[in-house]
């Protein structure tokens, strides 16, 4: 029997095009999450005024995260900005496949 390649082609379009679109807005919807930890002082940048939003390790376990600690969300919330960071460097490619 031979092989569809024109509804495989497509099927794998679809697929590919709808994926790379859900990326690009988790990336941005994290990214926006993720300017909160500056913004509400979560990271502890505002000692002075606002010493109870800083996020520290009990929180994390609260917040039901034992594996994290302050310092590796501190590197997640980097990594994101990171991904953020790529994808501003390809936004305009990845933006040309959203209808």
């Amino acid at each position: 029997m031979p092989v569809e390649t024109n509804a495989k082609k497509a099927n794998w379009i679809r697929r590919v095009v709808a994926d790379g679109i859900a990326v690009v807005d988790a990336i941005r919807r994290a990214d926006v999450t993720a300017s909160e930890y500056s913004t509400s002082a979560f990271n502890g940048g505002d000692q002075a005024n606002r010493p109870e939003y800083a996020i520290t390790d009990e929180d994390l376990v609260a917040a039901g995260f034992p594996h994290l600690d302050a310092s590796k969300l501190n590197q997640f919330v980097g990594g994101l900005a990171g991904l953020k960071t790529a994808y501003d460097g390809s936004a305009g490619i990845l933006e040309a496949a959203r209808p």
